[in-house]
């Protein structure tokens, strides 16, 4: 954020258009309480400098305006001073997509998706995560969801084969879709390259070379696994992500915790990097 600009801006009086810019940019990055208090800040004080321009059409004081302005510039200053020197931290947008066909075995992904809900809001970076959920997993519904919310985390619940992810059709069925077209799909949005895939689904780590030029991470399972049990490593692996770790940090702690109950070459799931 270019502070100094804001403040240039203030002392040329382009107050209301400059303490707009400052709330738009808030809200994009983790509002913290401290953050919050900024932006009530900006907000009173904005909404002060639009009394007393609407005041001051009806008294014509320049010199009051000169005043006031003074004022408002300096509060405004004191929140720029304050918020430069704090550490801002972007929102993570995390997109679970739950596909569950009728024609295929059926998952508990309704509980999956509230569990790893949860497991990220008891963690100490909760509200740098916005969580995002697919439930009707018709391929254009998710592209949609793709698009708009241009998720950091691509969390994929559902059936796999070795050939590809299985989606729904409109009928409710299943319609499976290549790796190469998933890319293809993620491609279609400009500037937008996803963090992580996750794809909790049999099979999928045989997909997860075709799908690294689009996103930095991909994990995956290399054969069919216990439902109960990717559960527990994704809910386990969101947790450390979320208190801070990074995603090889993550995956490789949560690996070293499960150990006990996964294959002992620990074939089962791989992170894949770009």
């Amino acid at each position: 954020m270019d502070y100094q600009r804001l403040y240039d801006n203030l002392r040329k009086e382009t107050i209301d258009q400059t303490a707009t810019e400052m709330i738009n940019y808030f809200e994009l990055i983790n509002v913290t309480p401290q953050h919050q208090k900024w932006v009530n800040d900006i907000v009173r004080q904005l909404g002060l400098f639009r009394q007393i321009r609407a005041d001051l059409l009806m008294e014509q004081d320049p010199n009051l305006y000169d005043r006031m302005t003074n004022d408002m510039v300096v509060e405004l200053k004191k929140i720029l001073i304050e918020a430069n020197g704090a550490p801002l931290v972007k929102k993570q947008h995390m997109l679970f997509i739950a596909s569950d066909p009728l024609d295929a075995d059926p998952l508990q992904l309704g509980k999956e998706m509230e569990l790893v809900e949860e497991a990220i809001k008891s963690t100490k970076d909760r509200d740098a995560f916005v969580f995002h959920k697919s439930t009707h997993a018709q391929l254009v519904n998710v592209t949609d969801d793709i698009g708009q919310y241009k998720p950091d985390i691509i969390h994929f619940a559902g059936h796999g084969t070795k050939t590809g992810i299985q989606f729904v059709d409109d009928n409710g069925l299943s319609k499976e879709l290549a790796p190469e077209k998933f890319g293809a799909l993620l491609n279609c949005f400009d500037n937008y390259h996803p963090e992580l895939i996750y794809l909790n689904a049999c099979y999928s780590a045989r997909q997860a070379e075709a799908l690294l030029p689009y996103t930095n991470f991909v994990i995956g399972f290399f054969y069919a696994a216990d439902p109960d049990l990717a559960v527990e490593f994704a809910l386990l692996f969101y947790k450390r992500l979320g208190n801070g770790h990074t995603c090889k940090e993550a995956f490789e702690s949560t690996i070293h915790n499960l150990k006990d109950q996964l294959p002992e070459d620990t074939a089962l799931i791989r992170l894949f990097e770009r």
